[in-house]
């Protein structure tokens, strides 16, 4: 019974020291008020985006031709474009298209980037010379010029897109995920798992990956911003999203014609792109902050 009460005053103690953790991770997150006007920008972006249908009643494709260039009104919140397309509706949906292509290219960036880079790190000799070779080959070649070779190869639909900036981002998960395996790859637990019998994949998994998560998830959270930003960049350009589909970039663009009549057109979608992007740079130094072990007193 002693020893049944000793386990139970064990867990409840474990289960204390986890809440009070996640008390200081949140409590130093949001330390600083630029993180918290971050957090609070981030999600209402991110509100906007997936209740889009129930926060404007147009379509964003539809083409009004009686309201083409139309300024703001009751009916048309910020005007209508060359098209007769709403405004307001075309940046509501803007939004979804901008955050999902961001979120889908760093997650796949980072998966493919963190595997090679523990793989080269952990096994060393020809595999490292190769995954790291060619790693230096894809990072020699700037973003924006491997963009537009990989559109022109693969197309500009959303999930295009999101591979495209996937591949330009993998390089940087790569030379730091190999820099910190190396790190952890000598230290005495990792020693103590291979002498004990255990599988490559399983140090990888169990040991290596959980003590190099933190750096890649700031930086996650940091190209999440840039790559909304190249995104906009590319459909800017004209190589991004394909019209009619609304994007931010595309909506600068074609509003630049207009800049004088009607400048709602390309002025709200581009003061949208750098909000969300400074937005998210905020958040991600919060992350930052929350993840130091001597921000949170543990040190």
């Amino acid at each position: 019974m002693k020893d049944k009460k000793d386990l139970n005053a064990q867990i409840d103690y474990a289960k204390e020291i986890r809440r009070e953790n996640r008390r200081k991770f949140i409590r130093t997150m949001f330390s600083r008020k630029l993180v918290v006007f971050g957090a609070i920008g981030f999600s209402i972006f991110l509100l906007i985006a997936i209740f889009a249908p129930l926060i404007t009643k147009y379509d964003p494709s539809y083409m009004d031709i009686k309201a083409i260039l139309a300024n703001p009104s009751a009916e048309h919140w910020l005007g209508t474009d060359d098209f007769g397309r709403d405004t307001f509706s075309r940046l509501v949906y803007g939004a979804r298209i901008s955050l999902i292509i961001g979120v889908l290219a760093v997650s796949l960036a980072a998966v493919i980037g963190i595997s090679l880079g523990m793989i080269a790190a952990y096994f060393g000799g020809v595999v490292d010379q190769v995954i790291m070779r060619l790693n230096e080959a894809l990072h020699s070649i700037p973003h924006i010029i491997l963009s537009l070779a990989l559109v022109a190869v693969i197309g500009n639909s959303v999930a295009d897109l999101a591979v495209i900036l996937a591949v330009t981002t993998v390089p940087t998960y790569v030379r730091m995920t190999r820099a910190m395996t190396l790190n952890v790859k000598n230290s005495d637990y990792v020693k103590a798992a291979k002498m004990a019998g255990a599988s490559s994949f399983h140090i990888i998994i169990k040991h290596v990956l959980p003590n190099i998560m933190s750096p890649n998830i700031i930086m996650m959270v940091g190209n999440v911003g840039s790559t909304i930003l190249m995104e906009s960049g590319l459909s800017f350009l004209g190589v991004g999203i394909k019209i009619p589909t609304p994007s931010w970039g595309t909506m600068v663009s074609e509003g630049r014609a207009y800049i004088y009549n009607n400048p709602y057109i390309s002025l709200i979608p581009g003061l949208c792109v750098a909000l969300l992007v400074i937005c998210l740079n905020n958040l991600g130094d919060g992350v930052r902050d929350a993840m130091d072990p001597r921000l949170r007193g543990e040190n």
